[in-house]
Formats: C-alpha cells, structure tokens, sequence
C-alpha cells in the first residue's frame, strides 16, 4: 500500500464507536474506516472499505497503534 493519511473525528460518533473514529485515506480516497475501539468498518456512505486482511501488514501496525495513542491521550 502506497502513502495513506487519516483523519480522528471525535463529533457524530456511535456510542459502539468508542469515543473517536479513524478515517484513511490513500491520495484523496478513503480507503478504511477504524472504531474507537479498533473495529474496522466495512462499508461507509455506499463505499466499501479495506479488510484490515487486505492492507499492508506495516501500514495495519501503523493504523493500530494510532488507536492505542488516540484511546490514551483523548481522555
């Protein structure tokens, strides 16, 4: 997988969301969306996303301990 970027929403968030969501991108599409609580999402707005099963090893561990540092330091 090629350069991705993500964006934390912390606002209309699920409450089985945890208290943030993760969305990434790679160029201007999004390519996977990740729970507070590490779930990743399947489909968004119609789209459907990356199984973490189909994303680069290196860039899953990336996406994962993003959620741990967002998880520590939101509260």
């Amino acid at each position: 997988m090629s350069e991705f970027h993500y964006r934390i929403d912390t606002n209309k968030v699920a409450p089985r969301e945890g208290s943030f969501h993760i969305h990434i991108y790679r160029g201007k599409k999004e390519i996977a969306k990740v729970s507070g609580r590490g779930a990743y999402t399947e489909a968004y707005k119609g789209k459907t996303l990356l199984k973490p099963s189909q994303m680069n090893k290196t860039v899953r561990k990336k996406i994962n301990k993003l959620v741990k540092y967002v998880q520590k330091n939101l509260e």
